[in-house]
């Protein structure tokens, strides 16, 4: 049963509310309550938050009887993950404006009130707000700079505003790999495209992104070889996807007869520097890098052949699975 509590400047918790802020959590307490905290601050203020708790096994559920400034709903559902967290938020919001925040965020005080006039200025459109990095909103400021287009295949959850009958006219989120990560926000934005959709970055919505994997290469290292791993799922759904995510141009096998050599040399050279030896090495460098204060360049360089080498394991090993579930299909047929 959801838990509601909360109220807006005097006003009674069961008031319409203009705006839906819908929040999937998995086991980070700390963050979601950092995020919270900023959701307090905002210059709107008639809006509910929605918090999907997506099965946590640590503090998360103390949240629930936390007072807040504004509505406040806790779910509790069976861990399903974040795709499904986020449609049983949409489920039950009441705004005319849905906005999907990842719980690793921090907003600027302005962010729903910006996200709310572009959505209700221009429909057909589905608005990201602007990612910076930790601690960065205490010397930023909304930007003057203006909104402009993004490509779908650049559709994040971070900070994603839209009218409630254009969520639900896309079809929803939905988890077209499997598992997680699984390119649910690559799916959305797709969908939206073939819809009619238009994506935009509105530069006066500012968020702080807490990234984990961001601040550990470690981390960064394994969640990009899982995603990768789902993007051979993602493919197989999606074909003509492959080609719009250059990120993985030189991770797929050579096309002898298809490929110009100059992207034959580049497969050949992710092969070899994705190899142990060669992916434990540039590790090594990168360790001595960071202690030996290299060049940010350098030291940047060093990371993203790392990612990269990463990235080239987790295509590979979901190649072969699919391989190997063809294989599967072709031996039971009779």
């Amino acid at each position: 049963m959801p838990i509601m509590t909360g109220d807006v400047n005097g006003r009674a918790a069961a008031d319409q509310p203009e705006l839906s802020v819908i929040i999937p959590t998995f086991n980070r307490r700390a963050a979601v309550a950092r995020l919270l905290t900023s959701l307090g601050q905002q210059t709107h203020s008639h809006f509910e938050v929605i918090l999907v708790d997506d099965g946590s096994t640590d503090e998360t559920p103390s949240l629930a009887a936390s007072p807040q400034p504004f509505r406040f709903t806790y779910l509790r559902q069976a861990n399903q993950g974040p795709t499904a967290a986020r449609n049983r938020g949409a489920a039950v919001a009441q705004g005319e404006v849905l906005i999907f925040v990842d719980d690793d965020m921090v907003l600027h005080p302005h962010a729903l009130a910006v996200l709310a006039a572009r959505c209700q200025q221009r429909s057909g459109i589905l608005w990201m707000g602007t990612l910076i990095g930790p601690g960065e909103l205490s010397t930023s400021s909304a930007s003057a700079a203006a909104d402009h287009p993004v490509d779908f295949t650049l559709c994040k959850t971070g900070l994603l505003a839209m009218l409630r009958a254009d969520f639900y006219d896309i079809g929803q989120f939905q988890d077209p790999t499997g598992g997680w990560p699984n390119w649910d926000d690559v799916d959305f934005g797709y969908r939206a495209h073939l819809a009619g959709y238009a994506i935009w970055q509105c530069r006066a919505a500012l968020a702080e992104h807490w990234d984990y994997a961001g601040q550990d290469l470690a981390a960064a290292c394994a969640r990009w070889q899982r995603a990768s791993q789902a993007a051979v799922r993602l493919f197989e759904r999606y074909p003509a996807l492959q080609s719009r995510l250059p990120m993985f141009a030189d991770k797929t096998p050579i096309a002898w007869r298809q490929d110009p050599p100059r992207l034959v040399a580049r497969k050949w050279v992710r092969r070899l520097m994705s190899g142990g030896m060669a992916l434990h090495g540039l590790e090594t460098m990168q360790r001595r890098a960071a202690a030996a204060r290299w060049p940010s360049s350098v030291q940047v360089a060093l990371q993203r052949w790392i990612v990269g080498g990463y990235i080239y394991r987790g295509f590979q090993k979901g190649l072969q699975q699919a391989r190997t579930v063809i294989v599967e299909r072709a031996t039971v047929q009779p």
